[in-house]
């Protein structure tokens, strides 16, 4: 995963797919677009950077189910 995480961060950088904040590296999650449980994969294409607070916000809603608002 560590891999990932890298190419990850390359690709959309240290900050939340959701809400847009910032992320310090200790507070970067991996955030997959179809949860794991509704039949997503580990595949890059369907992971995402996630603040701590949007990922466990989220748990396993559907993209168009998460509004992307901002929060504390």
């Amino acid at each position: 995963m560590r891999y990932r995480r890298k190419l990850l961060i390359e690709r959309y950088g240290y900050q939340c797919f959701w809400c847009g904040c910032d992320l310090a590296p200790e507070t970067l999650t991996i955030d997959h677009l179809i949860p794991l449980s509704k039949g997503g994969s580990n595949k890059l294409n369907n992971l995402r950077t996630a603040c701590k607070g949007c990922n466990n916000k989220r748990g396993d809603a559907m993209p168009e189910l998460v509004t992307g608002e901002k929060h504390d």
